[in-house]
């Protein structure tokens, strides 16, 4: 095979990006591949950046997602444990005579009960993304 461009001189290999033949002349290394000068050169180079920029954004978003679950997860604790305080209290308060007051305190108890259970699944949800954007960046 000979180069593209001078037909009379033999090819030392191949462009990575066009694949077409290149001689001595022609070629130019970028990022330990063979590459054209000129086009196929910013070529190559614009791609091994965006991959570059592709995998820190992978690694920005499996951090949110880890960060975000953490969060929820200790939202869920907060809210289930005082919904299920302001529950019990409110029981106590409908035995002791007070039962506007305990079925007050029954209705926000189970409110944050429900709130805190929301919590955990969104906190659930993203620990999955977490695992998701974690796989696909040691597959690609």
């Amino acid at each position: 095979m000979n180069c593209f461009q001078h037909p009379q001189k033999p090819a030392v290999g191949n462009c990575t990006y066009c694949g077409r033949g290149l001689c001595q002349d022609c070629t130019t290394v970028v990022d330990g591949k063979l590459s054209c000068r000129g086009t196929c050169q910013q070529e190559t180079t614009r791609a091994r950046r965006i991959l570059a920029e592709t995998e820190a954004t992978t690694s920005q978003r499996k951090t949110i997602y880890e960060t975000s679950s953490k969060v929820y997860q200790r939202s869920f604790v907060f809210f289930a444990t005082i919904g299920i305080l302001l529950i019990v209290l409110g029981i106590i308060l409908l035995f002791s005579s007070a039962e506007v007051p305990g079925a007050i305190l029954i209705g926000l108890g189970l409110v944050l009960l429900i709130n805190g259970v929301g919590m955990g699944r969104a906190g659930k949800k993203m620990k999955a993304l977490a695992a998701q954007v974690a796989t696909q960046g040691t597959q690609s």
